[in-house]
């Protein structure tokens, strides 16, 4: 078991240019705080550490309950105003002090990861918001805690934000006390998706993971814009283009993948159209599937023709999840949920059939017959996955929330060494 220290610190992959310095942990009972700067907003998670060392297990970390624990809109935003990162971040700083006892503030590291949302900002940009980070993460007045390398606040890739997941995943389920048995993570975010699974044949994408003693090569993607939120906005687009609305103001985007009944005014980019739904699942999907998948070996136009075919066992989480439970495909008080593509085709065309006016008090209904359709043109398009495929969908798992966000703190600190 003593070989369990490896499970993140002995992630190595070969595209870091530059050595990640790891937080060192001082007593038993210890915290962490990690930033999720997303698309969206930013979203503070705290975990407390029980015990330390090999043998680490799920039930020696408490998930803390922070009041707030996100800010809106993603930092992202202020990518035209980096001074108004200090009214932005405090607060998170504030809601983490009151949460973490003040004499364990100190040694208590602090993370910002950001991603996909930061990914789009020009570099220029992104580097004059993170640079405010760091120095409001340097101010020990505003931010007591444990700040100790700018590689603490920083864009992380996607090809690592979906390593993190599946460390997350395979930490959670045990993977590490199994005979090699490993589950691959599906995390469907607002502006991009990450795929990572075991895989055994060679692939410019594979990470080699030293996980509980062994190593294991991981197939780990990133699809930038395939996020729920970014699909959306390019779908919207392309329609209004079609119905020649792009450039007229006045003009009413018939939608397909919107419930009958829905006519409100929704942005895109830069610009904002009325769309009025006509739930013609067919045509939907059609637009889905020429706008985002295809096979041809083009990798700017067809970014999914050279995605290897899912092998072995997998957990679905975020936007998955969401969507999926949005449409009744999913039960959102079950942790062992599993769908298959057939179940998604099936939901995915009754919500759609559903009148508008009987969805208006659930506010995220306008967003979900997209999101189903787009869900299904995912898994059998994409994954090209069989109908009968099945898939864990859930949004925690041993009483975790599941995403990225604790793996990235195993891998960036000595917990898990004795």
């Amino acid at each position: 078991m003593k070989a369990f220290l490896l499970l993140l610190a002995g992630i190595s992959v070969t595209y870091p240019t530059k050595s990640i310095p790891v937080h060192t942990f001082s007593s038993e009972t210890e915290y962490a705080i990690l930033f999720d700067a997303g698309s969206s907003g930013t979203r503070m998670e705290i975990y407390q550490f029980l015990a330390s060392g090999p043998t680490l297990k799920p039930s020696d970390i408490l998930e803390l309950s922070p009041s707030p624990a996100k800010v809106e809109p993603g930092l992202s935003s202020l990518a035209d105003e980096p001074s108004q990162v200090e009214d932005y971040m405090t607060p998170l700083l504030e809601s983490a002090k009151k949460t973490i006892p003040e004499d364990k503030q100190t040694s208590t590291p602090i993370f910002l990861f950001a991603t996909a949302g930061m990914r789009l900002v020009p570099k220029d940009q992104a580097d004059a918001v993170l640079k405010e980070v760091r120095k409001l993460f340097n101010n020990k007045e505003k931010c007591p805690f444990m700040f100790q390398d700018d590689n603490d606040a920083r864009i992380i890739t996607g090809k690592t934000e979906g390593i993190y997941a599946w460390v997350t995943v395979n930490f959670l389920v045990g993977a590490y006390r199994s005979k090699g048995l490993t589950y691959g993570s599906l995390d469907l975010g607002g502006a991009s998706h990450q795929n990572a699974w075991k895989f055994n044949s060679s692939h410019p994408d594979i990470a080699i993971v030293d996980f509980a003693g062994k190593k294991y090569k991981i197939f780990a993607r990133s699809y930038l814009g395939f996020g729920q939120d970014q699909a959306r906005e390019r779908y919207l687009g392309v329609i209004a283009q079609e119905q020649n609305c792009a450039e007229n103001s006045e003009c009413v985007v018939k939608s397909p993948c919107h419930n009958k009944g829905f006519k409100e005014s929704l942005k895109f980019g830069d610009q904002e159209r009325v769309f009025e739904g006509t739930a013609q699942v067919r045509r939907c999907r059609k637009v889905i599937r020429e706008v985002f998948f295809c096979h041809l070996p083009d990798v700017q136009k067809c970014p999914f023709y050279d995605q290897p075919k899912l092998k072995g066992r997998f957990y679905g989480f975020s936007s998955f999840y969401y969507i999926l439970t949005g449409i009744g495909a999913v039960c959102s008080d079950c942790e062992n949920n599993k769908v298959t593509p057939r179940k998604v085709n099936l939901y995915s065309k009754s919500f759609c059939k559903k009148d508008y006016d009987d969805l208006e008090k659930n506010p995220y209904a306008k967003n979900q017959c997209f999101g189903g359709n787009f869900i299904y043109e995912l898994l059998t398009e994409g994954y090209r996955l069989g109908l009968y495929r099945k898939i864990r969908v859930t949004n925690s798992l041993n009483g975790f929330k599941l995403g990225w966000t604790l793996g990235a703190v195993l891998k960036n600190t000595d917990i898990m060494k004795e």
